[in-house]
This record gives structure tokens, C-alpha cells and sequence, in this order.
């Protein structure tokens, strides 16, 4: 409800880091994939009749990072 009020408002949001598309609290389920098309739906810029907008933003860091902790950490025990 917070995010659709400030839109409303005009606001626009951005939110970035890992996995913020499906998200796992507030913003669950904030976009929205076809599994056969890979098209990207996020109800509230497509249903709220604003001017602001939610922008999603996925980064991939994180898991890059733990993948070479692991590499490396691998390698080492060796």
C-alpha cells in the first residue's frame, strides 16, 4: 500500500539488490514473469493509473560473490 500511495503522489520508486522482483517481504511478488515468454509484468505500473512509477531492479552481485567465495575456498582445501 506504501509503494501504490507515494505513486500516486506522483513519486517514483527504485528498488535494487538481489532478487527484488519476486522479493520476500513487503513487496512479494512485485513483478511478474510468463514462464513461456519471459515477459515482465509489474502489476503496479500496468493497474495503478499514476503518474509514478515502480522500477524493479534485479543485481546479480551478490550471487557472483558467493560464487568466487566458494571457488576460492575450493581451492584452497585442496
Amino acid at each position: 500500500m506504501a509503494f501504490g500511495s507515494l505513486m500516486l503522489e506522483g513519486c517514483d520508486i527504485r528498488i535494487s539488490g538481489q532478487d527484488v522482483g519476486r522479493g520476500t517481504f513487503s513487496h512479494r511478488h512485485a513483478m511478474l514473469v510468463d514462464q513461456h515468454t519471459e515477459n515482465v509484468v509489474v502489476p503496479l505500473n500496468s493497474e495503478l493509473d499514476s503518474e509514478g512509477k515502480l522500477e524493479l531492479a534485479n543485481s546479480a552481485l551478490e550471487m557472483l560473490l558467493l560464487r568466487n567465495f566458494i571457488l576460492i575456498m575450493f581451492r584452497l582445501s585442496q
